[in-house]
């Protein structure tokens, strides 16, 4: 049985083949300037084919002066010889190593690498990013343009003052992702965070709109319409009609949900009876998050791209960290915000409902539309992640470091950090 390589060894191996793949990746990269579009992708993979006769030769040289090295060369042949086969554009979602059977060695130093990085936080990024490129799965491109841009002088501070700089750039593009039109800020009274609404745009209207839902909702309730106060709907229009009444993002946010719940209940499951009442509340319900759309943009274009996101399902893990995060962000929090948290954590760690529906849907997709508490909850949290990095020692040094957090061994920072992480994998569409 051959001995397993030493870096030195794989080194030698791979300086030699690798040489003569750079010839044939210019050499290709260079034919497909010289065609038609249309046959750019078959021109460069012909002229890799002819160009890594060069590589084999090379690594087979290599493989003379040294088993180990040799089993190297032919292993990272193979890999690059298979990439020959692909078009250029489907090269990337291709794994690395066609055959991983024939790079066990390689493989152990990889995994040797992300035991490291599993307890070295800063370098978990890079395993990822590697890992990526081995599943033929990169991650974001926006994601990976954005860090190589970070600012050479963090880069020279070394690997923690990089990986800080990495988890400031994913709350920056989650926040992106996720907008609402309100105002994330530390208030200078108490020192926790506050969320300061949009101002309306057309009060008299928006009171308008309100008092209609509100008369269309005490005609329904009391009656033979299948409405009750204590039904998730009632509590939700509620809530518009109380404390979201100056807040057109959270207002329009609610109702939709509301609105969306009342159709599926009427028209599909026909749980509610499709009465007057029922009908005259809907449609009221729908005239209102129109009205609020139609007097704020902002709230119009956010709507537009939550209806682009899709979520996954998140695994127990993140569930429990989600759990314990809650009594966190509760006490970093003024009310209403720190409400608007239970509430949205008790919508994401339920048996994920079909928005908002009375049960739950059978054979879930692998995607689906996000529910009000995800995506408000996660673009909350990625504004505070920002305003964490701004002020991290004032933060970590509160009560609640020791109070809230020692059982899980985390700093506030370093929390915040972890909830940025799983709302990259919930939205799964970023990635």
């Amino acid at each position: 049985m051959r001995p397993p390589p030493d870096r030195s060894e794989l080194g030698s191996a791979f300086s030699a083949a690798t040489s003569a793949a750079r010839s044939a990746h210019s050499e290709a990269f260079s034919s497909t300037s010289s065609v038609a579009d249309s046959g750019a992708d078959h021109a460069a993979a012909a002229t890799y084919s002819s160009a890594f006769s060069a590589t084999r030769s090379a690594a087979h040289s290599v493989s003379h002066s040294a088993a180990a090295p040799a089993l190297a060369a032919d292993s990272a042949l193979s890999a690059a010889y298979a990439d020959t086969t692909l078009q250029i554009p489907n090269m990337f979602h291709a794994q690395l190593w066609p055959n991983p059977t024939e790079i066990g060695h390689l493989l152990r130093y990889l995994e040797e690498f992300r035991i490291h990085a599993s307890k070295h936080a800063e370098w978990a990024f890079w395993a990822e990013w590697y890992q990526g490129f081995v599943d033929g799965k990169p991650l974001d491109w926006e994601l990976q343009r954005r860090v190589a841009v970070i600012d050479d002088a963090i880069w020279e501070q070394g690997p923690e003052a990089v990986a800080a700089a990495i988890d400031k750039v994913k709350a920056e593009m989650l926040s992106e992702k996720l907008p609402m039109a309100e105002i994330i800020e530390v208030n200078p009274d108490t020192g926790k965070f506050r969320a300061v609404p949009i101002p309306i745009q057309n009060q008299p209207h928006m009171s308008a709109l309100l008092n209609q839902v509100e008369d269309a909702l005490e005609d329904c309730l009391g009656g033979h319409n299948g409405l009750r106060e204590t039904a998730g709907d009632v509590r939700k229009l509620n809530r518009a009609l109380g404390k979201y009444r100056e807040d057109p993002q959270n207002a329009e946010l609610t109702l939709s949900t509301v609105a969306g719940s009342l159709r599926r209940q009427i028209h599909e499951s026909r749980e509610l009876p499709d009465n007057e009442d029922n009908l005259a509340l809907l449609s009221t319900v729908e005239d209102a998050v129109r009205g609020i759309r139609a007097e704020h943009p902002d709230v119009e274009e956010n709507r537009l791209k939550r209806a682009s996101l899709a979520v996954q399902e998140l695994p127990e893990e993140d569930k429990a960290l989600l759990r314990d995060a809650l009594p966190v962000l509760e006490e970093l929090s003024d009310d209403p915000l720190g409400e608007d948290f239970s509430e949205d954590f008790e919508e994401m760690l339920s048996p994920r409902l079909h928005n908002d529906a009375v049960g739950p849907v059978p054979d879930l997709p692998e995607c689906a539309k996000p529910l009000m508490g995800e995506y408000r909850a996660f673009s909350r949290i990625s504004k505070f992640a920002l305003l964490m990095e701004k002020g991290a020692k004032i933060f970590d040094s509160k009560e609640i470091k020791s109070a809230r957090l020692a059982h899980l061994g985390y700093t506030v920072t370093q929390l915040f950090t972890q909830l940025v992480q799983i709302g990259w994998r919930l939205f799964e569409v970023l990635l």
